[in-house]
């Protein structure tokens, strides 16, 4: 009884897992991780450089306001 349970579900977990190892599969999942890296990076080229144009701050207070901007960017990107 339980072979006739456990043997559908076990091929559609084979064939699930082949499915998402194939070679389109995994090209499209490192295409999307580079854009997330690219975005990232966006984000803190464009926070450090409004950062480093105040001259008054301290390294502490700056990375504070990087950790603050950030959220904020984030938020205001998002929506």
């Amino acid at each position: 009884m339980a072979e006739v349970i456990l043997l559908p579900i076990g091929i559609c977990l084979l064939i699930g897992f082949a499915q998402n190892n194939t070679p389109e599969a995994k090209a499209k999942r490192q295409q999307a991780m580079i854009e997330r890296m690219k975005k990232m990076g966006e984000k803190r080229r464009y926070i450090n450089k409004f950062i480093y144009e105040i001259p008054e701050l301290s390294f502490y207070e700056a990375e504070q306001l990087k950790s603050k901007l950030g959220d904020i960017y984030e938020q205001w990107n998002d929506e």
